[in-house]
């Protein structure tokens, strides 16, 4: 990775944008959508920009910026067309360590401008390193498609919820906004109407009535809580044959168990924060003892957390699964077993197209 995707803070920053051609407007219009403090130096402004500054969006400085207009600017953007002024501006930013982007222009860039999908507050940015811009903006089409209208309404709802959880442990909200992004929020929104808002904000507090203040974790009856231990099987191991319960259980889990089948496309889809352990042989050392492994998921599964155990192909076919199963009902741990994409169904699906073309080529031959 040659670019490192981070949010800059914009609220009350200074942004420049040095020159004023229609390539200039089209990033001014996505830095309106920020808070910063929007200035342009340029001699010659589109239309667009003039009309901004009227109305007190911006300010247009109709000259070439100096050292003195850079000293409190967070970041800059610099139009390509015109090489003068791009050749007189870049110097100036660098003496004052300011991030510029040179529009169009890779190679001068010190960074680059994502596609960016809006749902205000969330925000998707989409890059490919300068390598493929149309691929982006792609993506960003498919993205736009699915993802609702309502998730930046979402977001402000749990934003403004927040300090609710404050008291309760991190395993605990986890469960709670599990439950609120997928199960409830997706039915108060699809029941529509013109409440959605105060539809769900009363969701959360019913649902934080329901679940229990007084073990942090445990809650009343009319709320199912997911076992602590999840067996999931990858099958062939192709990332994209992965079940959506199946992501869905790496994509939540605090502890993942896995052994060296497991491949690294499938250790990524885990959250950033999980604990990762290898418990398969790797190279020439040893894979741990099964009854090591079954001390990981018992000690791991009674802390609270919730723990994924990985399992490449079948978990039911291979992968000690019996074992693993029945010590976790003899430490009175709930568990839930996810299958996975027949891994042997693939490969004969594979061995059976192998066979057909082999078989069509010898008929040409003949």
């Amino acid at each position: 990775m040659q670019y490192f995707p981070i949010n800059i803070r914009c609220a009350d920053a200074n942004i420049v944008v040095i020159g004023g051609d229609a390539d200039a407007v089209a990033k001014i219009r996505l830095l309106l959508k920020t808070d910063a403090h929007i200035t342009v130096f340029a001699e010659q402004a589109e239309p667009d920009i003039r009309a901004w500054h009227a109305a007190g969006k911006l300010t247009h400085c109709p000259r070439l910026a100096t050292l003195h207009d850079l000293a409190a600017v967070r970041l800059a953007y610099v139009s390509g067309a015109d090489t003068a002024i791009r050749d007189a501006a870049m110097p100036l930013l660098d003496k004052q360590n300011i991030p510029f982007c040179v529009i169009d222009d890779l190679a001068r860039s010190r960074f680059i401008t994502p596609a960016i999908v809006d749902r205000d507050p969330v925000t998707i940015a989409i890059g490919t390193e300068g390598k493929a811009p149309v691929l982006a903006r792609r993506i960003k089409a498919m993205i736009e498609q699915e993802l609702p209208q309502h998730t930046g309404m979402l977001a402000e709802i749990s934003g403004r919820f927040r300090h609710y959880l404050t008291e309760y442990s991190g395993a605990f909200r986890r469960r709670f906004w599990g439950l609120i992004f997928d199960d409830i929020a997706p039915s108060v929104v699809n029941a529509g109407g013109n409440t959605i808002a105060q539809n769900l904000e009363t969701a959360m507090h019913d649902l934080l009535d329901q679940m229990s203040p007084v073990t942090d974790i445990s809650v009343s009856d009319t709320y199912i809580s997911p076992p602590p231990v999840a067996f999931v099987s990858t099958g062939p191991g192709d990332p994209d044959l992965l079940t959506v319960k199946a992501r869905r259980y790496l994509d939540t889990a605090e502890v993942v168990l896995y052994d060296h089948l497991i491949s690294p496309a499938i250790l990524e889809l885990a959250r950033r924060e999980a604990m990762l352990i290898n418990i398969g042989k790797t190279g020439t050392g040893a894979a741990l003892a099964k009854n090591a492994i079954n001390d990981l998921l018992i000690s791991h599964g009674k802390s609270g957390a919730r723990v994924v155990r990985l399992k490449s192909g079948d978990a039911g076919v291979v992968g000690h699964l019996d074992n693993e199963l029945a010590a976790c009902r003899l430490a009175g741990l709930d568990y839930m077993v996810v299958p996975g994409v027949a891994a042997a169904s693939t490969r004969h699906d594979s061995e059976s197209f192998s066979h057909s073309i082999s078989a069509y080529q010898e008929r040409v031959s003949a």
